[in-house]
């Protein structure tokens, strides 16, 4: 990545506020394992299912939300931008 690692904080800061979810999932085997802000807006969520059944999951992102279709131990790539989620197959994107 282009950027260095940093950490989102999930746990109440000061004032006792819990902060908001970027990224949600309902499936427990399905984790996201990168996120990456684009240059031109927007950003990149990396999943993967962790599980050898095939599994759909329902993302949340920004309040946009998908259905995600996951085989077995394998990776899906979504980009969010504007709004919107989507699949993408761009190896151009890493």
């Amino acid at each position: 990545f282009a950027e260095p690692p940093y950490s989102v904080n999930m746990y109440p800061h000061g004032n006792g506020e819990v902060a908001e979810n970027i990224v949600t999932i309902d499936d427990t085997n399905v984790v996201v394992t990168a996120m990456k802000k684009r240059a031109d807006g927007g950003f990149i969520i990396r999943l993967f299912n962790n599980d050898e059944k095939t599994k759909t999951a329902t993302v949340t992102a920004v309040g946009a939300k998908l259905d995600v279709k996951l085989k077995r131990y394998s990776f899906e790539t979504l980009v969010c931008e504007n709004g919107k989620l989507t699949l993408s197959d761009r190896a151009d994107l890493y």
